[in-house]
């Protein structure tokens, strides 16, 4: 069995992305295990259980890349790794959609959106959210790692301008029926549901859709927002709009 892993510094990619390049590579022949992942703490405790241990790997950031194969064989590993820039070409070529590196080149494609989604590092992601809100535009904020602070100011600015901010670490809603982040294919229906739990989210929305209902909307808030320092304003203002929803 052979282990390998390669670091790529500065590198950051969203995990729904990365979670699709990891599918690909753990189908090969001979790949026993794989991770590609960001090198966050967590992250970095996912690699030591299945076995792939490396101070590089402790010292690594979480705006790192960190790619790890075990394998049958050295080669099947050295051709993996030494392939990694043609698997990301090609991760992006099967999701066939617009791939914006900013606010204003997505605006430019789609100059009516009302919702953006971002997904950047948590050091970045205030000053992205914080643009789209300037604009007028509510927020989906993927990206994790944002201090409790920054969560607090942006939410309240979107408060006061009647916008909202679902998240950070917010990784699932439904929005009129379009899935957001890793969302489940549920029927579209007249049930709005608001959630700080991800995954409690996506099973409720699926036991809805199996019991032969269907969702309007589904906000998830992301994790931190009934924390005593956020005081649950997305949550609020999520039932305040689910409220007024002339479909829900």
């Amino acid at each position: 069995m052979k282990i390998g892993f390669t670091i790529r510094k500065n590198q950051y990619y969203d995990s729904v992305f990365l979670m699709g390049i990891n599918n690909q590579i753990s189908e090969i022949e001979g790949v026993k295990k794989s991770a590609v992942l960001m090198g966050t703490e967590h992250n970095k405790k996912l690699l030591s259980e299945i076995g792939v241990n490396d101070q590089q790997i402790e010292d690594a950031n979480p705006n790192d890349l960190i790619v790890a194969v075990i394998a049958d064989r050295p080669e099947i590993v050295r051709t993996i790794l030494g392939d990694l820039d043609n698997w990301f070409d090609r991760g992006y070529e099967q999701e066939g959609q617009l791939q914006p590196k900013t606010l204003e080149d997505g605006l430019l494609h789609k100059p009516n959106a009302n919702l953006v989604v971002i997904s950047v590092p948590g050091n970045h992601a205030f000053r992205e959210a914080k643009k789209a809100l300037d604009k007028g535009i509510n927020v989906f904020l993927f990206s994790d790692n944002v201090p409790i602070a920054e969560e607090l100011a942006l939410k309240e600015y979107a408060s006061a301008n009647g916008l909202v901010v679902m998240g950070p670490d917010c990784g699932t809603s439904i929005i009129g029926g379009v899935g957001i982040g890793f969302a489940n294919k549920v029927r579209k229906g007249s049930i709005g549901v608001v959630g700080a739990s991800g995954t409690g989210l996506q099973e409720f929305t699926c036991q809805i859709h199996n019991a032969g209902f269907g969702i309007s909307h589904a906000i998830g808030t992301g994790s931190h927002d009934l924390s005593n320092e956020i005081g649950g304003i997305t949550t609020l203002a999520g039932l305040k709009a689910l409220e007024k929803d002339p479909g829900t």
